[in-house]
């Protein structure tokens, strides 16, 4: 499954650490109930997030905005992302 971010869930660290259960095409009614479990957790996806909110099945491919600022500055491997990674480590 390829997600909103235009990576292979399959291959995903995020994934295969089962920290992530995929999010799928951003204009899925299955991405849109994933981003409001993920709110209800107090979490957030800011690539999903914005995905959903813009209809858009994928940023790389569908995003007249790519690669934006979430995609520079959050996502995939900014300092955030890896502080989410052992954020999640220690639960």
């Amino acid at each position: 499954m390829i997600a909103a971010c235009g990576t292979d869930c399959r291959t995903c660290i995020m994934k295969t650490r089962e920290i992530c259960e995929g999010c799928g095409p951003g204009n899925s009614e299955w991405a849109q109930n994933r981003l409001k479990m993920l709110e209800k957790r107090g979490r957030i996806c800011p690539v999903l997030e914005c995905a959903v909110r813009r209809g858009v099945a994928r940023c790389d491919r569908d995003c007249e905005s790519y690669p934006c600022r979430i995609h520079r500055e959050i996502f995939p491997y900014s300092q955030e992302y890896v502080d989410l990674m052992r954020e999640d480590e220690t639960h």
